[in-house]
């Protein structure tokens, strides 16, 4: 069983003031696994960052999320919801960008996480087959 260690950089619940350079901040969750069940991956709480880690959303089992990935895909999900008329600067408007935030460093984890299952499959998948060959 693959478990994932997620550490997610400058992971605090401070609510950014509107027009703020999104990043991946107040996405501390819980452990999720399959359909949104309490499952092996973890998030873990990094240091303030500094340097490279700056430049970090996430780390998956060694895998790196940049930042400016997690922004781009933000930004995109902000703009279609001032596209719909949402008011970023109101209470609600305030709880729908929490709440992208969470699902879009949540789908780049998950999406992670799939590639690695998907290359120790692969993997395991011809060493077998190594092993049927040779035996």
């Amino acid at each position: 069983m693959m478990l994932a260690l997620v550490a997610l950089a400058a992971c605090d619940l401070s609510k950014p003031a509107p027009g703020d350079t999104p990043s991946p901040t107040g996405l501390c969750s819980p452990d999720r696994g399959q359909g949104g069940q309490p499952g092996p991956q973890h998030a873990t709480a990094l240091p303030a960052p500094s340097g490279t880690q700056a430049n970090i959303a996430a780390t998956v089992n060694g895998t790196i999320i940049p930042l400016d990935a997690y922004q781009k895909q933000f930004f995109q999900f902000k703009v279609a919801l001032t596209g719909q008329g949402m008011d970023l600067t109101t209470a609600e408007g305030q709880a729908a960008l929490a709440q992208v935030r969470r699902q879009v460093i949540d789908s780049m984890i998950d999406q992670v996480i799939i590639e690695q299952a998907a290359a120790a499959e692969k993997h395991h998948g011809e060493r077998r087959r190594g092993q049927e060959k040779g035996g």
